[in-house]
């Protein structure tokens, strides 16, 4: 099939690879420490700063891997460096000793190539991090990652080109569906929220509370200020603008009395004698 489609290019960059023990040992580094190291630590660093972009990556991750095991049980390939008569070199097993101690292969599914997953979650870490930060070096290594496991994994041996290309589909589409369900339940969200906040009986009696204020205190300088502090505060209560501060708002309106401002005192002359003289 990749040959049919121009994609076999993976004894191609093997044998580049293994032109440099530099390029090998950088392959194997790349393939190792750039996966769950990475996978971990962006999924700890969104749980604290981030929270709604952890969420979606995730329960993309969640999907794309529950697919990708049905896929792995149902339709086994072996990746090209299990391949007998294929000129392919594993180079993990062959010049690195750490990765098949920290994972030996007894528990390891070995006819899991497709879809990479390695290269699919990787661009999920990536678009993940783009979203969430603007930081130059954080983006610079949103992209950077996945493009350097996508070419780990051809040259280590560990997966045809064609293996990255379908684990990239199944994670973003994975992710296209996690964040149209987020979009969804937002909205109902919020349009659950609005309705409340229309049902709420107390926003007929604070706009008539405003309209008796008005009619039984006329406007003068001391007190316009305050009247129309007070009219602006009872139409932000009115409104809910956080869908988590309904509830909140409700309690408080429920529990707090709304104080009305009065108006200034106005000094009271009990003699005649102590009026200030008319010029």
């Amino acid at each position: 099939l990749e040959r049919a489609l121009g994609l076999d290019i993976e004894g191609a960059v093997q044998r580049a690879t293994l032109r440099s023990h530099t390029l090998v040992t950088l392959a194997n580094w790349v393939y190792m420490c750039g996966h769950w190291p990475v996978v971990a630590v962006t999924l700890f660093v969104l749980y604290r700063r981030r929270r709604n972009h952890y969420l979606l990556l995730r329960n993309a991750m969640f999907l794309s891997g529950g697919i990708g095991l049905v896929i792995f049980a149902t339709y086994p390939v072996a990746p090209p460096r299990l391949l007998p008569d294929a000129p392919f070199v594993d180079t993990v097993t062959q010049w690195s000793n750490s990765y098949r101690v920290l994972q030996p292969p007894a528990p390891v599914n070995r006819y899991a190539a497709v879809p990479s997953l390695h290269v699919g979650w990787n661009l999920l870490v990536g678009v993940a991090l783009w979203s969430a930060f603007r930081a130059t070096l954080v983006r610079g290594f949103a992209v950077i990652g996945p493009t350097l496991m996508t070419i780990a994994v051809v040259a280590t041996g560990n997966h045809y080109l064609l293996d990255a290309v379908t684990g990239v589909t199944l994670s973003v589409a994975a992710y296209a569906v996690v964040a149209a369900i987020a979009r969804r339940t937002a909205h109902h969200e919020l349009l659950h929220d609005l309705e409340v906040v229309d049902d709420d009986p107390r926003g007929a009696e604070r706009h008539e509370r405003i309209g008796v204020l008005d009619r039984s205190h006329p406007p003068d300088e001391h007190l316009g200020a305050a009247v129309a502090e007070q009219r602006g505060h009872l139409g932000r209560e009115a409104v809910a603008a956080d869908a988590h501060g309904v509830g909140d708002t409700a309690a408080m309106a429920r529990t707090e009395p709304t104080r009305w401002p009065r108006r200034p005192e106005r000094p009271h002359h009990r003699h005649a004698g102590d009026r200030p003289e008319r010029s």
